[in-house]
């Protein structure tokens, strides 16, 4: 299965569409089995996504393949590859795993700053250590892509794609890492869970985009399929993505979205339904 689990509810109250806040250690329990279960593989961490890799490993991950990241290094580091290495370790140690199957910096933006030289070869050599299996970067836009790839290597990228945020596939960028034969990681399928919520309960920053919204509503009132399939299916039309980031803060979210990724259904999407306005498309930019 294609699906990763995103774990950012299981250290922090995240996404605008949670309800229920940080999921208990019970819960993320539960949540693991039944992932495993359905033959779930992969999950997707972060050292910043509060104490989700302490719950992690307290919960016992060894039989799956874990990412993580690490965000921005403070301005006043000395010792750049020292940093990087204790961050690394850190999340092994907080996860209680032998490696990771993939480490990503949370700001690929660094990596063309002074450090960035020290940065990826601590990242080459904690791969070449047995530390991490792939070094790769979580993007915010495509165009960061433009100058990075031409300095460096990735084995895997993570980059947002939903119905409305079509900017890595519009840019050809798709398709270059696909020929290029990087892991290709998509998240923000549900744009923080907004594309899955009923009009009434979006918040009052979204109605500057209420034509946008009234064209969704209106395609998903006459589609046979679920908010949740169709979104999960626009991204399976892709054959270039290999894993499918859905973050979960409940046992029954997970089984909504695993038999979403089980239903091969045809799933066109209009074209009519996408925006390039980034202070929709990008959560950073949402003020709420």
């Amino acid at each position: 299965m294609n699906l990763a689990i995103g774990t950012a509810q299981f250290g922090l109250d995240y996404g605008v569409s949670n309800q229920n806040g940080q999921v208990s250690q019970h819960d993320v329990e539960r949540i693991l089995k039944a992932a495993q279960t359905a033959g779930v593989q992969t999950l997707d961490t972060a050292s910043d996504y509060g104490n989700s890799e302490l719950s992690l490993g307290l919960a016992g991950i060894n039989n799956f393949e874990v990412v993580t990241k690490f965000g921005a290094i403070p301005k006043n580091t000395t010792d750049v590859k020292r940093w990087v290495f204790e961050k690394i370790t850190g999340s092994i140690n907080r996860l209680k795993v032998v490696n990771l199957h993939g480490c990503l910096m949370h700001a690929p933006s660094d990596l063309l700053g002074p450090h960035g030289g020290n940065i990826y070869a601590a990242l080459l050599e904690s791969k070449a250590q047995g530390l991490i299996n792939n070094i790769g970067i979580s993007i915010y836009s495509p165009i960061e892509l433009d100058e990075l790839s031409h300095r460096f290597e990735f084995d895997i990228i993570q980059a947002p794609m939903n119905i409305f945020d079509r900017r890595l596939d519009s840019s050809g960028w798709l398709a270059r890492l696909k020929k290029s034969n990087a892991q290709i990681h998509i998240r923000s399928v549900f744009l923080q869970g907004l594309l899955l919520m009923d009009a009434d309960s979006r918040p009052e920053y979204f109605s500057r985009w209420a034509t946008l919204f009234d064209k969704y509503d209106s395609w998903l009132a006459g589609s046979p399929h679920s908010a949740i399939e169709s979104c999960i299916g626009f991204i399976q039309q892709f054959e270039a993505v290999e894993k499918i980031i859905v973050g979960i803060a409940s046992l029954s979210q997970l089984e909504a979205i695993i038999k979403a990724c089980t239903n091969k259904a045809s799933h066109r999407v209009p074209d009519y339904l996408y925006s390039d306005d980034i202070k929709l498309i990008n959560p950073a930019k949402w003020s709420l």
